[in-house]
Protein backbone atom coordinates (compact mmCIF):
# COMPACT_ATOMS: atom_id res chain seq x y z
CA UNK A 1 0.00 0.00 0.00
CA UNK A 2 1.17 3.47 -0.80
CA UNK A 3 1.40 5.80 2.14
CA UNK A 4 1.39 9.58 1.76
CA UNK A 5 2.14 11.61 4.91
CA UNK A 6 0.95 8.84 7.20
CA UNK A 7 -2.27 8.10 5.30
CA UNK A 8 -3.22 5.24 3.04
CA UNK A 9 -4.16 5.86 -0.59
CA UNK A 10 -7.64 7.29 -0.79
CA UNK A 11 -7.85 8.21 2.87
CA UNK A 12 -8.71 11.90 3.21
CA UNK A 13 -9.24 12.07 6.95
CA UNK A 14 -10.10 9.85 9.87
CA UNK A 15 -13.79 10.24 9.10
CA UNK A 16 -13.76 9.79 5.31
CA UNK A 17 -11.91 6.78 3.89
CA UNK A 18 -12.09 6.45 0.11
CA UNK A 19 -9.54 3.66 -0.24
CA UNK A 20 -12.20 1.56 -2.02
CA UNK A 21 -12.21 4.14 -4.84
CA UNK A 22 -8.99 2.77 -6.32
CA UNK A 23 -10.69 -0.57 -6.86
CA UNK A 24 -13.37 1.29 -8.83
CA UNK A 25 -10.69 2.94 -10.96
CA UNK A 26 -9.19 -0.45 -11.79
CA UNK A 27 -12.63 -1.69 -12.83
CA UNK A 28 -13.10 1.42 -14.95
CA UNK A 29 -9.76 0.83 -16.65
CA UNK A 30 -10.65 -2.80 -17.32
CA UNK A 31 -14.04 -1.81 -18.75
CA UNK A 32 -12.36 0.81 -20.93
CA UNK A 33 -9.86 -1.79 -22.15
CA UNK A 34 -12.64 -4.25 -23.01
CA UNK A 35 -14.74 -1.71 -24.91
CA UNK A 36 -11.74 -0.16 -26.68
CA UNK A 37 -10.60 -3.62 -27.77
CA UNK A 38 -14.07 -4.49 -29.06
CA UNK A 39 -14.27 -1.20 -30.97
CA UNK A 40 -10.82 -1.72 -32.49
CA UNK A 41 -11.55 -5.32 -33.53
CA UNK A 42 -14.93 -4.46 -35.07
CA UNK A 43 -13.60 -1.46 -36.96
CA UNK A 44 -10.56 -3.36 -38.25
CA UNK A 45 -12.92 -6.09 -39.44
CA UNK A 46 -15.02 -3.49 -41.24
CA UNK A 47 -11.90 -1.99 -42.81
CA UNK A 48 -10.86 -5.46 -44.03
CA UNK A 49 -14.32 -5.95 -45.56
CA UNK A 50 -13.99 -2.62 -47.36
CA UNK A 51 -10.58 -3.70 -48.59
CA UNK A 52 -12.01 -6.94 -49.93
CA UNK A 53 -15.24 -5.67 -51.52
CA UNK A 54 -14.68 -2.00 -52.41
CA UNK A 55 -13.67 -1.94 -56.06
CA UNK A 56 -13.57 1.84 -56.49
CA UNK A 57 -9.89 2.68 -56.37
CA UNK A 58 -10.49 6.42 -56.41
CA UNK A 59 -12.40 6.52 -53.14
CA UNK A 60 -10.96 3.45 -51.36
CA UNK A 61 -8.11 5.26 -49.59
CA UNK A 62 -10.41 8.01 -48.34
CA UNK A 63 -12.75 5.39 -46.91
CA UNK A 64 -9.88 3.69 -45.05
CA UNK A 65 -8.70 6.96 -43.57
CA UNK A 66 -12.17 7.81 -42.31
CA UNK A 67 -12.87 4.32 -40.90
CA UNK A 68 -9.48 4.25 -39.17
CA UNK A 69 -10.68 7.04 -36.86
CA UNK A 70 -12.35 4.51 -34.54
CA UNK A 71 -9.18 2.55 -33.68
CA UNK A 72 -7.18 5.75 -33.29
CA UNK A 73 -9.74 7.35 -30.97
CA UNK A 74 -10.31 4.15 -28.95
CA UNK A 75 -6.60 3.53 -28.42
CA UNK A 76 -5.95 7.17 -27.57
CA UNK A 77 -8.79 7.29 -25.05
CA UNK A 78 -7.64 4.15 -23.26
CA UNK A 79 -3.98 5.19 -23.20
CA UNK A 80 -4.88 8.68 -21.96
CA UNK A 81 -6.87 7.06 -19.16
CA UNK A 82 -3.92 4.88 -18.14
CA UNK A 83 -1.10 7.39 -18.67
CA UNK A 84 -2.53 10.68 -17.47
CA UNK A 85 0.79 12.50 -17.79
CA UNK A 86 0.90 11.78 -21.54
CA UNK A 87 -2.76 12.69 -22.16
CA UNK A 88 -2.05 16.16 -23.66
CA UNK A 89 0.41 14.68 -26.16
CA UNK A 90 -1.99 11.91 -27.11
CA UNK A 91 -4.80 14.41 -27.46
CA UNK A 92 -2.68 16.48 -29.83
CA UNK A 93 -1.98 13.41 -31.98
CA UNK A 94 -5.69 12.53 -31.95
CA UNK A 95 -6.61 16.08 -33.01
CA UNK A 96 -4.06 15.85 -35.84
CA UNK A 97 -5.59 12.62 -37.09
CA UNK A 98 -9.09 14.11 -36.79
CA UNK A 99 -8.03 17.01 -39.03
CA UNK A 100 -6.49 14.53 -41.47
CA UNK A 101 -9.73 12.49 -41.52
CA UNK A 102 -11.80 15.63 -42.14
CA UNK A 103 -9.53 16.50 -45.04
CA UNK A 104 -9.95 12.95 -46.34
CA UNK A 105 -13.73 13.23 -46.03
CA UNK A 106 -13.71 16.48 -48.02
CA UNK A 107 -11.52 14.85 -50.67
CA UNK A 108 -13.84 11.83 -50.69
CA UNK A 109 -16.89 14.01 -51.32
CA UNK A 110 -15.13 15.94 -54.08
CA UNK A 111 -13.93 12.75 -55.75
CA UNK A 112 -17.35 11.11 -55.46
CA UNK A 113 -19.07 14.11 -57.02
CA UNK A 114 -16.67 14.22 -59.96
CA UNK A 115 -13.88 16.50 -58.82
CA UNK A 116 -13.55 20.10 -57.62
CA UNK A 117 -14.32 21.56 -61.05
CA UNK A 118 -17.83 20.14 -61.26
Amino acid sequence: EAVVKGKKCGEISEFLDLSFFYLTERWAAMAALVFATIAIILSLHQISLHFRYNKHRDIRNYTYRILFMVPVFAAESFLALCFIEMAPVMRMLREFYEAFALFSFTSYILTYLGGPGQ
